[in-house]
């Protein structure tokens, strides 16, 4: 019996020793039933690291705290691999109705009504909307027709506030609307100054042609892209209507009134206006009327005077009159003595003799001409100085036909012409090219002879003035 005590007893303080010793270190994957941590609080199953360790083995993972943090994956063992989010291809999504065509982007729509053939836009918010009307090429225009109107409403229905309307009358000629206005989104008022017929356009989309269509603008001023207003664009040519005082910049508008004042300087309150030297309106710096030195009026009369007769006498003029002025230009005379012109012919003086018939002036005469200016030798023309005298006689002739190689004569009455006068003749200017001729003197009369020397016979017109100059010596 003791011996089986004891026996019985040792296990027990075995075990009991074991529970009294240190543990040692637990391999999981060798002495765990499984790798469930789903029940503990909190968990970190990969190491951190600062930097990629230099080696590694296929299957270990570290997660990088600096630098390019995020997960790492060792795979083939010495070589770190990026733990990245998986991706999916278009193919695997569904239930997606914004998802278009057959390209690798995802086309979103920002929703709102669309119609068949809409074209699409960006709205404010970069969100791709429904533009409302079609992209197609060669979109019409709106057009409305109107006859003997003053008033048009333009019912576009195009749903936008910016359009363009042009106005055409019934030849297509351009008109210009007395007053243009949008009502709505969809109506625009237009009015004309008087009773027009023809038609008036709207364009939303430019030009009509949608999108791409053949009317296209593809550049502005010969710059593309986002084109803005640049100095140069337009010349005042180019513009319509009246400009108002208000969009007139860096300009001196003065008063209350609708014309504009151009002045330049300042001024005080009542300053008269005068022009400076550079055509400048500017102040005149005192009152107009007043002021030191100032006219009021001339010879009693006001506002704008003009010279009357009367205003001034040959005592209150300054100067010598000339001699085309009617003035002598001379202010020393001598009693008794003749007036006359001066060698250089611009004035009146007091000559050296009296004017006396006969007087002692001594009177020069030229060629021609003999005489002293006496009653006994009056001053005459020299008939021995061989001075000729000359006068013309004039008729007008019918010549008729002039036969081939012949003459035609006719007759100029004329008192006192002889053979013995010469002549030169004067014809007119429209005679044959194919005639010739001579005049001369016979017993009161003047002989006009014209010759044909072509071998055919030429007419000559009828009532054409033939002039004969006689010149004699007196």
């Amino acid at each position: 019996m003791n011996e089986k005590r004891c026996i019985g007893v040792l296990p027990v303080l075995a075990a009991a020793s074991m529970l009294a010793m240190g543990q040692t270190s637990v391999t999981i994957p060798g002495q765990t039933r499984g790798g469930d941590f789903g029940g503990q609080s909190f968990t970190r199953p990969a190491r951190t690291v600062n930097s990629l360790p230099a080696g590694c083995t296929s299957g270990e993972v570290v997660a990088l705290t600096s630098g390019a943090v995020g997960l790492y994956y060792c795979t083939p063992a010495g070589t770190w691999s990026a733990v990245v989010a998986h991706a999916h291809a278009l193919t695997e999504l569904s239930g997606v109705s914004g998802k278009q065509g057959s390209g690798t982007q995802l086309q979103a729509f920002g929703g709102g009504s669309v119609s068949g053939g809409d074209c699409a836009e960006f709205d404010a918010a970069g969100n791709v909307v429904s533009a409302h009307a079609p992209c197609a090429k060669n979109t019409a225009n709106y057009s409305q027709s109107f006859s003997g109107q003053t008033n048009v409403i333009l019912n576009h229905n195009l749903g936008l506030m910016n359009v363009l309307v042009g106005c055409f009358d019934a030849a297509d000629e351009t008109v210009i609307p007395d007053s243009m206005r949008i009502v709505s989104a969809n109506q625009v008022a237009v009015t004309f100054s008087s009773p027009q017929s023809g038609r008036c356009v709207a364009n939303a989309t430019g030009g009509g042609s949608g999108v791409s269509g053949a009317g296209a603008v593809s550049s502005v001023f010969g710059r593309t892209g986002t084109v803005t207003a640049a100095t140069g664009d337009y010349s005042f040519t180019q513009l319509s209507g009246t400009l108002a005082l208000s969009q007139i910049a860096n300009t001196a508008l003065r008063g209350t009134g609708t014309k504009l004042q151009l002045f330049s300087g300042t001024s005080a309150t009542n300053d008269c206006a005068k022009f400076d030297g550079s055509g400048n309106l500017v102040s005149a710096g005192a009152p107009c009327g007043s002021g030191s030195g100032a006219v009021t009026s001339v010879f009693g009369r006001t506002g704008a005077v003009t010279a009357a007769t009367g205003d001034y006498s040959f005592a209150q003029v300054s100067g010598t009159a000339g001699l085309a002025q009617g003035g002598t230009n001379q202010t020393a005379w001598t009693a008794g003595r003749c007036v006359q012109v001066s060698q250089d012919g611009v004035r009146l003086e007091s000559a050296t003799s009296g004017c006396g018939s006969g007087g002692s002036g001594t009177i020069v005469t030229g060629l021609g001409l003999t005489g002293d200016g006496s009653a006994g030798a009056p001053l005459r023309v020299d008939q021995n100085s061989g001075l000729a005298s000359q006068f013309a006689v004039t008729a007008s002739l019918d010549f008729g036909s002039v036969p081939a190689q012949d003459c035609v004569e006719r007759n100029i009455t004329q008192n006192g012409v002889t053979a013995a006068d010469t002549m030169v003749p004067g014809w007119p200017m429209v005679l044959p090219a194919k005639l010739t001729g001579v005049m001369f003197g016979a017993p009161n009369m003047v002989v006009v002879r014209l010759c044909n020397v072509s071998s055919a016979a030429v007419s000559v017109t009828a009532g054409l003035a033939y002039t004969a100059r006689i010149i004699r010596s007196y």
